[in-house]
């Protein structure tokens, strides 16, 4: 079974979005149109809206410049049917949860429209999905283009390679969690997975905070836990390599929005650092092949989609305290950070 709470009414939802649902759609089968470009977020945040919700629509932004977006939204902490196995990243632990209980600590102020059942893609994923499994599916305008947000179900394991595979994706970002890779919890195996299928299959992948943790773990890095939490906004040192790499482009000095406890202590083998400062070593890499070739795979320790929209939010919603209000006011470069991502991602560079 997967968690099954009621999508919120679509009288509730703001006009901006739209509910294939909430328009009566008599079609029984819904087409996806093949020029859409797709995205898929691991959205690990869910609980906290400003950088959760905010802060895809952040990621997806620069991609709505290059078209209409259809992005999944991948939630493995709240799925409950994934067969997991005991893993050796979970030796510090003999009892490793595998899914998020809704009654966690994290999840005390959500409510039933911030959970919504997922979507279970059929066999052809990049073409038709039948409307009844549609549970959420919301449209948002953005630089004059549809984007489409559907939460999916994702598959064991077992079939990751040919899932993503048939899911034929223009990029894939694991973005923030309030979860730790220092404290691993069974979930964790089917991200650290995908990530690894990514790579084999060299999808375009962004990992942002959590995302760059457990990125190098899964190819073999080292995340270790420091005494207390870093929250700054400062200039990250570009390596040689770094200065050159697409990502960073037009950024010789970038700033980045940082705020996080663990760190990744040790690159894996096949990843090459392009980016430091003096609080965490490896502020940012990029992954290479056994040939040593450069893949369209990074690794990023700050927020590149903390913008003043999610900033905004957060100070709004109560998530920041008052001294992280201040520092997270000041400006960074994550914006340019994003959209270089969105033109590799798109064959742009």
């Amino acid at each position: 079974m997967v968690i099954a709470i009621p999508c919120r009414p679509a009288e509730e939802r703001p006009p901006y979005q739209r509910s294939f649902r909430a328009k009566g759609n008599i079609d029984k089968r819904l087409s996806i149109p093949q020029f859409m470009h797709r995205v898929l977020i691991l959205d690990l945040l869910i609980e906290r809206k400003a950088f959760g919700h905010y802060g895809n629509l952040e990621i997806l932004r620069p991609f709505s410049e290059k078209g209409d977006v259809e992005c999944w939204l991948l939630t493995p902490q709240m799925q409950n049917n994934l067969n997991l196995q005991s893993s050796n990243h979970a030796e510090s632990s003999t009892s490793a949860k595998t899914t998020v209980d809704i009654a966690d600590s994290a999840f005390h102020s959500m409510t039933s429209e911030d959970f919504h059942p997922f979507t279970t893609p059929g066999s052809n994923l990049s073409s038709v999905i039948d409307v009844e499994d549609v549970c959420f599916r919301e449209e948002v305008e953005m630089n004059g283009n549809r984007v489409i947000l559907q939460r999916m179900q994702m598959p064991q394991p077992s079939e990751m390679k040919n899932w993503l595979q048939s899911a034929n994706a223009n990029a894939l970002v694991c973005a923030g969690s309030r979860y730790n890779v220092s404290m691993w919890e069974g979930w964790m195996d089917v991200v650290a997975e995908l990530l690894r299928k990514a790579v084999e299959l060299r999808v375009p992948t962004l990992g942002i905070c959590f995302g760059h943790q457990i990125l190098a773990k899964s190819l073999g890095g080292d995340v270790n836990r420091a005494l207390e939490c870093t929250d700054l906004v400062s200039e990250v040192n570009l390596t040689e390599i770094g200065f050159s790499d697409p990502l960073f482009a037009e950024l010789s000095i970038p700033r980045g929005l940082f705020t996080h406890q663990d760190h990744v202590s040790n690159l894996p083998p096949n990843c090459i650092l392009l980016a430091t400062i003096e609080h965490t070593k490896n502020c940012a890499f990029r992954v290479v092949d056994f040939d040593g070739i450069m893949l369209p795979v990074w690794g990023l320790q700050f927020h590149p989609e903390a913008q003043d929209s999610v900033i905004s939010h957060a100070i709004i919603m109560s998530e920041f305290s008052q001294v992280q209000q201040e520092i997270f006011s000041a400006p960074h470069d994550g914006g340019k950070v994003l959209s270089n991502f969105a033109n590799i991602a798109m064959g742009h560079q």
